[in-house]
């Protein structure tokens, strides 16, 4: 069994000053559980694009982020599960949130991730074994005056 789940889709279209772009993620692990969408629409000078953020804070609690270019600070709420559920079925998030509910619904039960508080929200650092594995450059030699 995996002990990780990722979803990715992104979308991005340049047209003159006209630009779309779409993203929707979903990332589940033992640090938690995350669902992001962005929408953005820009025609010009006018520019609409809506972010929801659904992070998983407690083994049955999530926090909504809703942010739009009406809120400038977003909206959060708190939910447990069935919630969750509801708010994603709800008409309006219904078509966006399909990947989420599938997943949460069917496939989320095979994984058996189990959530932990205590992981650690950053990733290890990257350790170098040899000159050929290190970062590329190298240290700066002075050049000795010249007389």
């Amino acid at each position: 069994m995996n002990n990780e789940f990722k979803h990715l889709i992104e979308k991005k279209s340049l047209k003159g000053n006209d630009k779309d772009a779409y993203e929707e993620m979903l990332y589940h692990s033992k640090r938690g559980f995350v669902i992001k969408i962005f929408n953005q629409k820009r025609r010009g000078e006018k520019n609409e694009y809506s972010k929801i953020v659904i992070r998983q804070i407690d083994e049955d609690k999530f926090s909504i982020h809703m942010k739009d270019q009406k809120t400038t600070d977003g909206t959060t709420l708190e939910v447990n599960l069935s919630d969750l559920k509801k708010f994603l079925n709800k008409a309006e998030n219904k078509k966006r949130f399909t990947f989420a509910l599938n997943y949460i619904e069917k496939e989320m039960k095979g994984y058996n991730i189990k959530f932990d508080k205590n992981a650690s929200q950053q990733r290890p650092a990257k350790k170098f074994n040899n000159k050929k594995d290190g970062p590329k450059g190298g240290t700066k030699k002075k050049k000795g005056s010249r007389k």
